[in-house]
C-alpha cells in the first residue's frame, strides 16, 4: 500500500489535468495543500498517470522523518530492487548533497515522484532540507509532487521565488461546476443524477470534494451518508484537537462567521492563535479579514456533535457578541437559545435606531419570535412591533398602535405612550394623505401636554413634538395650542438628542412654516439650524430627501432666486434616484416646475410636467393641489384658460374636506386665479374672501396675503377702485412686513399692473423691485417719478448732495459725497473702477488706491445702511435703482414726458430745478449738461404749446420761472423778451434782462451779445 497509488479520477478532472501539468513543467517540486477529502490525493493520481517515464507513489509515514531512511527508499524504488548503483545512500555520509543526489536520481530520468501526506511529519527540518536538495537534483524532464495539508513550510520559499517549487492550493483545489458534473457521475447512476440536486451540492460544500460526493450520495440514499461524513470528520479533524479547542468550534459553529473580538471575548486572545494554526493546518477553517468561517458542513457537524447543548452554546455566543458590541447579533443568538428577557430588553434598545434607519423588518422578525406572552399590550415590545409592522401592514400596525396608547399612558409610560402618538400621526399621513380621521388625537395630546416635554426621553420628546407639528399644523393651525407646540420644539432642538431627531423636527417646523404659517423670520432661522445639522451628521436617503423638499419649498416662496429653488429639487431628485428613495419625487418635481414657472421660463416649465409624474393621478390629497398649482399654471401661461379652470376645479374637488388645510387653500386659490382670467370677478371676489376668512381664522397668513391680493384685483375689476387700492396698499405692506414675495398663477401683465400701482399707492419700492423679479419680471424697473416716500434711500445731487434714507437725513462727507454724487450723475451707465481711482487718489501708489477705495466702499455702504445700494459689478460702479432715487434720474423723466406734451410733468420737472439750489449751468456731469439742453428743449416746446392752449400769460409764466432756473442761457431770455414785447410788459423784460446780464458778469462772461442788447432796447423803446 505504500508504493501503490490510491484509484484516480476518470476523465472529469481532464481540464484541471492539463492546467497543473503546464505548472509542473515549469517547476521541480509541485505542492499541493488542502484539507481531508478535498481532491488532493486525486489530482496527484491523475498527474502521475499523465507523466512520462518511470511513476513512483511513496505514502509517507512517520518514520520517514529521518531524511536518511526516506531517500534510501525513494532510491530503491526508482531502482527497481535492492538499492541503487553506488550501494546504500544516506544523506549523513553525502559530502556535497545536492550534487551526489542528483548522481544517484540521473540515471532514472524521467521519473515522476509522488511524496503522500507530507503533513504527517509536522516541522521535519530533515524532510524539508531533503526536498530543497530534490528540487536543485531534479533533472528538467522529471518532477516531484507533494500532497499536505499545510502549506509549503517558509524554509521552500526562496526556492518558490526561483520557480523551482509552485503550489496548488485549497482554492485551487475547489470543484468547479464542470469538475462537479463529472464527479457526480462517478459517484451515482446515470438514473439518479440530478442537475439541481448536483448544483445545490456544489454551493453548499462550496467545492469541497469529499463533502460533495456525502451531500450528493446522502440525496440519493438517505441522510444516513451524512453521519459517515460526520464520523470522517471526526476522525480526521477532531481527533487531535484539544478540548478547550474543540469546545471552541462547536460554540462558533451556530453562526456562519465570527468577528475576532467575540473569539476573544469567548476564549481569550490566546483562541485566536490557535485558530490561526487550525486555519493553516486546512482544518475546513479560514480567515476572512478579521472574521473566523467555519466551512458550511463542518459547522453541520459541530452542531451535531452537540445538540442538546445547543442552546447554551447560542447563548453563551451570545453574551460574547453583547461583550464585544455586535449587539444585533446577539439578539439573534439569545431569541436561537430561548433568552426572551435578554433579547426583550435588548431589542428594546436597540429597536428606536433600527426604525429610525428604517431597518422595520428585522425589528418585526425578532419581536415575532418572542412569544405574545413576553409582549404584552403596554409593554415597549408591543409598541416597537406596531412600529415596526408599518410598512408590511399598515393597517394592522394601526390597529396596535391605538391599543397601546391608553395601556402605555395608564402604565405611567410617558414616553412610549408620546411615540405611539407619534406613530399613529404618520400613519394617518401614510394611509389616507390627511389627518381628517386623527381629530380625535388632538384630544390625547393635549393630556400629553408640551408643557412635561423635557420630561420625556430625548428621542421621544423629538418625535412627540414633530408629530405634534405637523397634526396642528395641517388641521388646527391658529389658536394657543400651535403657538405651545412650537416654543415645545424649539426647545426639544436644543436638548441633546441626535441630529437625525434634530432633522425631524426642523422638517417640519420648516414645512409647517412655510407651506402654513407663512413666518419667514421663523423660517430663515430654521433653514440655518438644518443646514449646520445637515453638514455635522449625514441623513439617511429618505430624511435628506424630505428636507431638500422643505429647503426648496422656502426658495420658492421667500428666496428672490427661483434658480436656488431648481438646483436644490434636481439636487434632491439625483439623491433619490441613486438611493431608489422615491416617495417625494411627486412634490419635488411639482416645485421644480414652479420654480420654472416664478422665474418666467414656460418651455421649462412644461418640460418638468412633460418628463416627470405631475400628468398622472394624484396619490395624496396634497399632491393633488400641487397638481392644480403647477399643470393648471402651465395651462395658463400657455393660454389654455379654460383647461387650467377644468383642472383647478377637480383638484379642488377632490381635496375640499379630506386634505390638509394649507393644500386645499392652496387648491382654492387655483380656482381662484382661474375664474378671474374667466371673467367671473364676482365669484374670484366671494372665493378670495372665503380664503381670507379661513386664513384669518387658523392664523395662515402666506395664503391670507395671496387671497387679499386676488380680492384687490377682483375689485378693480368690478369698478371699485378705491377699495381695491386700499386693500392692495394694506396687503403689499403685509407682504413686505413677512417677506412674502412669490404670487402663483400672476402673469406679467397683471404683475406689471400691480407693480404700478403698489408705486402710486406709495409702498417701498425696493419690496416692489423684488416682487416683480422674484415672480419673473426680471426687466421690471420703478419710474424715477414715483413717490420719494416710496423710495428707502433718496439722493439729491443736481446742486449740493443730500441723502435722505428711512430714518432721516443721512450725512455724507468728502470723497464719499463726490462718489455719491458722482454715481447719481452717471446714472444707470456707472463709473468705471479705473476712473474712480485716477480721480480720488491720483497720487496714490502700488495698492493704496485700491485699498482706500475698498475702504471707502465698506464706509460708505455702512453709511447708507443699505449694503446694496452702491454696486460693483464687472469693474463698474452704479447706484441700484432698486433701492435709490436720484433727482437726476426723476427729472430725465419728467423732461422726456414734457417734450411729449405732459404738463403735469413740466411742473414737476421745474419744482425739481428748483428745489436743486443750483442754475442749470452748474448741474454736474456726466448727466448734468445732457438734462441742460433737454431742458431747453422741453422750454421750447412747453411755451409753445402754453401760448396755443392758455394764452400769452401762461407762457410767460412759465418761461419765467425757466428763466430762473438757466438764466445764463440767452435763448431763453430772448423768448422771455419776445413774450414781454407781445404782452407789452417792460417790467417783466427788464427783469429777465437784468438777471441774463447779472449772471454772466457773476460767471466773468461779459455782457450780452449785441443781438439781445439790440431786442431789449427796442422793447424799452417801444413800451414806455
Amino acid at each position: 500500500m505504500r508504493h501503490r497509488p490510491p484509484p484516480g479520477a476518470d476523465g472529469w478532472l481532464d481540464g484541471r489535468r492539463d492546467a497543473t501539468l503546464a505548472k509542473l513543467s515549469r517547476s521541480a517540486i509541485l505542492w499541493i495543500d488542502g484539507p481531508p477529502g478535498a481532491g488532493k490525493t486525486v489530482l496527484a493520481v491523475t498527474l502521475l498517470r499523465a507523466r512520462p517515464g518511470k511513476r513512483l507513489w511513496l505514502r509517507l509515514a512517520a518514520e520517514d522523518h529521518d531524511p536518511n531512511h526516506l531517500l534510501e527508499d525513494v532510491i530503491m524504488a526508482l531502482h527497481g530492487t535492492g538499492t541503487g548503483p553506488g550501494g546504500s545512500a544516506h544523506a549523513g555520509s553525502l559530502t556535497h548533497p545536492g550534487e551526489e543526489i542528483a548522481n544517484l536520481l540521473a540515471p532514472h530520468a524521467p521519473y515522476t515522484l509522488v511524496l503522500d501526506g507530507a503533513d504527517v511529519l509536522g516541522e521535519c527540518t530533515g524532510f524539508h532540507r531533503l526536498i530543497e536538495h530534490l528540487a536543485t537534483a531534479c533533472p528538467a524532464d522529471s518532477a516531484v509532487v507533494i500532497t499536505a495539508r499545510m502549506p509549503p513550510p517558509p524554509s521552500l520559499e526562496r526556492l518558490r521565488m526561483e520557480g523551482l517549487v509552485d503550489r496548488v492550493s485549497w482554492n485551487d483545489l475547489r470543484l468547479s461546476s464542470d469538475e462537479a458534473a463529472g464527479a457526480a457521475g462517478t459517484i451515482l447512476p446515470p438514473e439518479d443524477l440530478n442537475p439541481e440536486a448536483v448544483a445545490d451540492a456544489l454551493r453548499r460544500s462550496r467545492g469541497w470534494l469529499a463533502g460533495f460526493r456525502a451531500l450528493l450520495e446522502a440525496e440519493a440514499g438517505g441522510c444516513g451518508t451524512l453521519g459517515s461524513l460526520n464520523r470522517y470528520l471526526e476522525h480526521e479533524l477532531f481527533s487531535d484537537l484539544e478540548r478547550a479547542d474543540r469546545e471552541l468550534l462547536v460554540t462558533l459553529a451556530v453562526r456562519e462567521e465570527v468577528p475576532r473580538p467575540v473569539v476573544e471575548a469567548l476564549a481569550g486572545p490566546e483562541a485566536c492563535d490557535r485558530l490561526h494554526d487550525l486555519a493553516r493546518q486546512n482544518r475546513l477553517i479560514e480567515w476572512r479579514g478579521d472574521h473566523v468561517v467555519l466551512h458550511p458542513q463542518l459547522a453541520a457537524c459541530l452542531r451535531d456533535l452537540d445538540r442538546e447543548g445547543l442552546a447554551r452554546r447560542h447563548c453563551r455566543l451570545g453574551d460574547a457578541l453583547a461583550a464585544a458590541g455586535a449587539e444585533a447579533q446577539a439578539v439573534e443568538e439569545w431569541l436561537s437559545a430561548g433568552e426572551w428577557s435578554r433579547s426583550g430588553e435588548m431589542i428594546a434598545r436597540l429597536a428606536p435606531e433600527l426604525v429610525r434607519n428604517g431597518e422595520h423588518p428585522r425589528v418585526r422578525d425578532w419581536l415575532r419570535r418572542i412569544p405574545e406572552g413576553s409582549r404584552p399590550v403596554g409593554s415597549r415590545l408591543h409598541l416597537w412591533h406596531a412600529l415596526a409592522l408599518v410598512p408590511e401592514d399598515a393597517a394592522a400596525a394601526y390597529d396596535e398602535l391605538v391599543a397601546a396608547l391608553p395601556a402605555l399612558h395608564g402604565n405611567g409610560d410617558y414616553s412610549g405612550a408620546a411615540l405611539a402618538w407619534a406613530g399613529l400621526v404618520e400613519q394617518a399621513w401614510l394611509r389616507w394623505g390627511d389627518f381628517s380621521r386623527a381629530r380625535w388625537l388632538l384630544d390625547v395630546l393635549d393630556e400629553l401636554g408640551p408643557q412635561r416635554i423635557e420630561e420625556l426621553e430625548p428621542s421621544a420628546a423629538a418625535q412627540l413634538s414633530a408629530a405634534a407639528l405637523l397634526l396642528i399644523g395641517v388641521i388646527a393651525p391658529g389658536g394657543h395650542r400651535g403657538a405651545a407646540w412650537i416654543a415645545a420644539a424649539e426647545r426639544v432642538v436644543r436638548l441633546s438628542i441626535s441630529d437625525r431627531d434634530r432633522m425631524r423636527i426642523l422638517h417640519v417646523l420648516l414645512v409647517t412654516d412655510v407651506w402654513v404659517y407663512g413666518n419667514r423670520v421663523r423660517a430663515t432661522r430654521t433653514v440655518e439650524q438644518g443646514r449646520i445639522a445637515q453638514v455635522r451628521g449625514r441623513l439617511p436617503p429618505l430624511q435628506e430627501q424630505m428636507w431638500l423638499a422643505a429647503v426648496a419649498g422656502y426658495q420658492l416662496w421667500f428666496d428672490p432666486d427661483p434658480h436656488a429653488a431648481r438646483l436644490t429639487v434636481e439636487s434632491a431628485l439625483r439623491r433619490a434616484e441613486e438611493h431608489g428613495v422615491h416617495l417625494w419625487d411627486f412634490q419635488l418635481q411639482a416645485l421644480g416646475a414652479c420654480a420654472a414657472l416664478r422665474s418666467g421660463d414656460d418651455h421649462l416649465a412644461r418640460d418638468w410636467v412633460a418628463r416627470t409624474r405631475l400628468t398622472t393621478e394624484p396619490g395624496q390629497a396634497t399632491d393633488a393641489s400641487f397638481q392644480a398649482w403647477v399643470c393648471g399654471w402651465t395651462l395658463l401661461r400657455g393660454g389654455d384658460v379654460a383647461g387650467a379652470a377644468g383642472i383647478a376645479e377637480e383638484a379642488w374637488q377632490l381635496i375640499d374636506g379630506r386634505g390638509p388645510d394649507n393644500a386645499q387653500q392652496l387648491a382654492r386659490l387655483a380656482v381662484a386665479r382661474a375664474r378671474r382670467r374667466l371673467g367671473q370677478h364676482r365669484t374670484t371676489l366671494a372665493e378670495a374672501v372665503a380664503i381670507d376668512r379661513v386664513a384669518r381664522h387658523r392664523d395662515m397668513g402666506l395664503y391670507r396675503w395671496l387671497a387679499r391680493l386676488t380680492a384687490a384685483q377682483s375689485l378693480r375689476d368690478c369698478g371699485r377702485h378705491r377699495w381695491s387700492d386700499r386693500l392692495l396698499e394694506q396687503a403689499l405692506v403685509e407682504g413686505q412686513s413677512q417677506g412674502y414675495l412669490c404670487i402663483p398663477w400672476c402673469e406679467r401683465g397683471e404683475l406689471e399692473d400691480l407693480c404700478g400701482r403698489g408705486v402710486a399707492l406709495g409702498v417701498d419700492i425696493r419690496y416692489l423691485c423684488q416682487l416683480a423679479r422674484t415672480n419673473g419680471l426680471d426687466d421690471w424697473q420703478p419710474p424715477p417719478h414715483a413717490p420719494a416716500s416710496g423710495w428707502p434711500l433718496r439722493l439729491q445731487a443736481l446742486g449740493v448732495l443730500r441723502v435722505e434714507g428711512a430714518t432721516g437725513t443721512i450725512r455724507i462727507v468728502g470723497k464719499g459725497a463726490r462718489l455719491l454724487r458722482w454715481l447719481a450723475a452717471a446714472g444707470e451707465n456707472g463709473i468705471a473702477e479705473a476712473d474712480v481711482l485716477d480721480a480720488l487718489w491720483p497720487d496714490a501708489e502700488g495698492d493704496r488706491a485700491r485699498r482706500a477705495f475698498d475702504t471707502l466702499l465698506y464706509r460708505l455702504r455702512r453709511r447708507l445702511r443699505i449694503p446694496d445700494a452702491v454696486q460693483l459689478r464687472d469693474r463698474r460702479l452704479t447706484l441700484n435703482t432698486a433701492a435709490c432715487r436720484t433727482d437726476f434720474g426723476a427729472l430725465e423723466h419728467h423732461l422726456k414726458a414734457a417734450m411729449n406734451g405732459s404738463l403735469t410733468a413740466w411742473e414737476d420737472a421745474l419744482e425739481l430745478a428748483q428745489d436743486s439750489g443750483v442754475e442749470a449751468a452748474h448741474w454736474p456731469p456726466p448727466a448734468g449738461p445732457r438734462l441742460r439742453r433737454r431742458f431747453h428743449d422741453a422750454v421750447d416746446t412747453m411755451v409753445h404749446r402754453l401760448a396755443a392752449e392758455q394764452g400769452q400769460d401762461a407762457a410767460c409764466a412759465a418761461a419765467s420761472r425757466a428763466l430762473e432756473i438757466d438764466p445764463l442761457h440767452e435763448p431763453l431770455c430772448r423768448i422771455v423778451l419776445e413774450l414781454a414785447r407781445a404782452r407789452r410788459d417792460r417790467e417783466l423784460a427788464e427783469q429777465a434782462y437784468d438777471r441774463c446780464r447779472h449772471a454772466l458778469a457773476r460767471e466773468g462772461k461779459g455782457e450780452p451779445t449785441e443781438k439781445l442788447r439790440t431786442l431789449y432796447e427796442a422793447i424799452r423803446q417801444a413800451v414806455c
